[in-house]
C-alpha cells in the first residue's frame, strides 16, 4: 500500500509521509484541484449576480450545487464498487474540466441565460460528486490509520493555502475580464489535477461487486447502526449545521454589494479572505488533533462562528475588520468540515468509505442547499444585517441545541 510505513512520533510520522510516493502525488492533485475549485467557487457566484442582479439566483446556483452533492449517496456505492478509486477520480477530473472550459466560454456571450447556467452547475456538480467521492476513499488506501490526522492536515492546510490561491486569482480576473477568464483557468487547474494523479500507483480492489440495491442498503444500515446511533447524531448534527455553513459565500456578495463602493475588489478581497480562513482553521485542527474531545470542540466552533457573524452583522463598512471577521468565519467552517472527515476516515470499514462519506453528507447536502436557496430569497427582505443576525442566532442555538439532544455528538472521539 505504502512505499514506507510510518513509524511512531510526529516528526518520523511527517517524514515518512513524504516519502511516501502515492501520497505525494495524491497532495500534488489535490493542491491543484483544490485550486481550480476554489476559482469556480468565487467566479460563479459573482457571474450569477452581475448577470442578473439578483441574489436569488445566485442563492439559487449554490441551492443546486449543494442539493447535487447531496445526492452523492447515490455515488458512493457506485464507487465503492469500482476495482480502481485512481480511475474514477481521473475520470471526474476530466469531465470537470470540459464543462468548466464550456461554462467559461459561453459565459462571454449572450447565450448563457439563467438556465443555461444552472444547467452547467448541475453537470459541474454531477461530475464532482465521483471526483470528490473518489479521492475521499483514496486517501484512507494510501495512508495508515495513524497518520490520517496529519495527512489530512497537510492536505487540508494545502487546501485552504490553494483556496486562497484561487480565491485571490479569481478575485483579479474579476476586476481585470470578469468570472470567464477564472473559469477558464478551473478548466485547466482540472487538467493539472488529473494528470499529477497518472502516476499514483493503489491497485485493484479485490472482490467482485454486490447488486446496486444491497450496496446502497447496506450503506444506510452502517450509518443507522450502533448504540445510541451515533453517526445518524453526527448526520443530523451536519445538516443543521450544514443549513448555514452555504451562508457566507452568498454572504460576502451581499456585504460587497450592499455596504462598499467597489464591489467587485471587495469581493475578491473578502472571498480571498475566506479563503485565508480555510487555511488557518486546518492548521489549528491538524496542530491539535483533538481526536478525544472532538464533539466538544465541533460545538465550541459553531458557537464561535455564530459570535464572528454577529461581529459582522454590526462591524460597519469597515474593510480591515470585516476582511478579518470573514476569515475566522472560513477557519470556522474548515475545522468542521475536515474534523468529520477524519472522524469518518479513522472509524469507517474500508468496504463503506464511500457510502458513508455520500450516506452522511446527504443530510448535510441537502440542508445547505435548502438554506442557500431561502438566504438568497430572504437577502433582500431582511437586509444584510438582520439576515446576519438572524444565522449567528441560529449558531448558538445549534451549538446548545446539540450539546443538549444529540449526546453522541457532545461525547464524539476515536
Amino acid at each position: 500500500m505504502n512505499d514506507d510505513s510510518p513509524t511512531v512520533g510526529a516528526p518520523t510520522r511527517r517524514r515518512d509521509l513524504w516519502r511516501n510516493r502515492s501520497f505525494r502525488w495524491f497532495f500534488a492533485s489535490e493542491f491543484v484541484g483544490n485550486t481550480g475549485y476554489a476559482l469556480y467557487a468565487v467566479a460563479v457566484v459573482w457571474l450569477a449576480v452581475e448577470r442578473t442582479g439578483s441574489y436569488a439566483l445566485a442563492g439559487a446556483v449554490l441551492g443546486l450545487e449543494f442539493g447535487i452533492y447531496a445526492l452523492s449517496f447515490l455515488i458512493g456505492p457506485l464507487v465503492d464498487r469500482a476495482r480502481n478509486l485512481r480511475q474514477v477520480a481521473i475520470l471526474g477530473y476530466a469531465g470537470q474540466a470540459l464543462l468548466a472550459t464550456g461554462l467559461g466560454l459561453l459565459s462571454r456571450t449572450d447565450a448563457l441565460t439563467p438556465p443555461v447556467l444552472l444547467a452547467f452547475v448541475a453537470g459541474l456538480s454531477i461530475v464532482w460528486d465521483f471526483t470528490w467521492t473518489a479521492t475521499n476513499a483514496l486517501l484512507p488506501a494510501i495512508v495508515p490509520g495513524d497518520s490520517l490526522f496529519l495527512a489530512n492536515g497537510l492536505t487540508g492546510s494545502s487546501g485552504g493555502g490553494n483556496q486562497l490561491l484561487g480565491a485571490a486569482v479569481g478575485a483579479v480576473l474579476i476586476g481585470l475580464s470578469g468570472p470567464s477568464t477564472a473559469l477558464l483557468l478551473y478548466g485547466a487547474f482540472n487538467v493539472a489535477a488529473l494528470v499529477a494523479l497518472l502516476p499514483l500507483h493503489t491497485g485493484d480492489r479485490v472482490g467482485g461487486p454486490q447488486p446496486f440495491l444491497r450496496e446502497l442498503a447496506a450503506g444506510w444500515k452502517y450509518l443507522a447502526g450502533g448504540p445510541g446511533r451515533p453517526l445518524l447524531q453526527v448526520a443530523a448534527f451536519g445538516a443543521l449545521q450544514g443549513f448555514i455553513s452555504g451562508a457566507p459565500p452568498l454572504l460576502i456578495a451581499i456585504d460587497a454589494r450592499s455596504g462598499f463602493p467597489d464591489s467587485p475588489a471587495i469581493y475578491g478581497l473578502f472571498a480571498t479572505m475566506l479563503a485565508l480562513g480555510g487555511l488557518v482553521g486546518s492548521l489549528a485542527l491538524a496542530a491539535s488533533a483533538p481526536r478525544q474531545r472532538l464533539g466538544t470542540f465541533l460545538l465550541l466552533t459553531a458557537g464561535g462562528e455564530g459570535l464572528l457573524l454577529l461581529a459582522v452583522a454590526i462591524a460597519g463598512p469597515i474593510t480591515v475588520v470585516v476582511a478579518g471577521l470573514w476569515a475566522a468565519v472560513g477557519a470556522a467552517e474548515a475545522v468542521y468540515f475536515s474534523a468529520i472527515l477524519v472522524y469518518l476516515q479513522a472509524t469507517t470499514p474500508t468496504p463503506l468509505l464511500g457510502r458513508t462519506f455520500t450516506n452522511t453528507y446527504f443530510f448535510r447536502g441537502t440542508a445547505r442547499a435548502t438554506g442557500a436557496v431561502g438566504i438568497g430569497a430572504a437577502a433582500l427582505a431582511l437586509g444584510f444585517g438582520s439576515l446576519t443576525i438572524a444565522l449567528a442566532l441560529g449558531l448558538f442555538g445549534l451549538a446548545a441545541g446539540t450539546a443538549l439532544a444529540l449526546p453522541a455528538v457532545r461525547r464524539l472521539a476515536f
